[in-house]
């Protein structure tokens, strides 16, 4: 079972924060999830240029670093 189904919640009202694209960002869109990309860790700008429109590493939100969420 999903973990967000275990504990009840809405994926579209849940977010996974990461610095990956194909992994973390990737994993939040399957989920069906707000997938925040924090740019002070291995993905950049460039990176997120490069994708495909509609790809499935597309991040819903870019931040700087996780104290931009606060």
């Amino acid at each position: 079972m999903h973990k967000i189904e275990e504990l009840g919640l809405l994926p579209e009202r849940c977010a996974m924060v990461g610095d990956r694209l194909y992994t973390d960002i990737a994993m939040a869109n399957r989920a069906g999830c707000v997938g925040v990309l924090v740019l002070s860790g291995e993905a950049t700008m460039d990176d997120v240029v490069e994708l495909n429109e509609g790809a499935e590493q597309m991040p819903t939100i870019i931040v700087n670093s996780v104290a931009e969420l606060l």
